[in-house]
């Protein structure tokens, strides 16, 4: 948990303030959609497949931040039962998350 916590903290120290507040608003919105959009989706599916809010909670924190925060996400709403799940779909998503975008350049680049 602290390797994690020291992670974000290094990661947080390398950002360029300036940066964030000269960022273009239709990039902006584009990633926010983006993201929303997936974590929607992702709630939608999750509810017509009848998948309790634990379950998604963990596949979200696994999808939308990486694998290796699953474990604190799990300690957090004492279930660490559900980190092999979390670390299953974070590996699962990044495969097909590669292959896709490849896929896609492809398609793109032909036309």
């Amino acid at each position: 948990m602290y390797i994690i916590l020291i992670f974000c903290i290094s990661v947080a120290s390398l950002t360029d303030a300036a940066g964030l507040l000269n960022i273009d608003l239709v990039i902006a919105a584009y990633v926010a959609g983006g993201v929303f959009g997936g974590m929607l989706l992702h709630a939608i599916l999750c509810k017509l497949a009848k998948v309790d809010v634990d379950t998604y909670i963990i596949a979200s924190v696994s999808a939308i931040c990486s694998p290796p925060f699953v474990p604190a996400a799990a300690d957090a709403i004492n279930r660490r039962n559900l980190i092999p799940i979390g670390l299953t779909t974070g590996i699962i998503g990044y495969g097909i998350g590669n292959y896709l975008g490849i896929s896609l350049a492809y398609l793109l680049s032909s036309l």
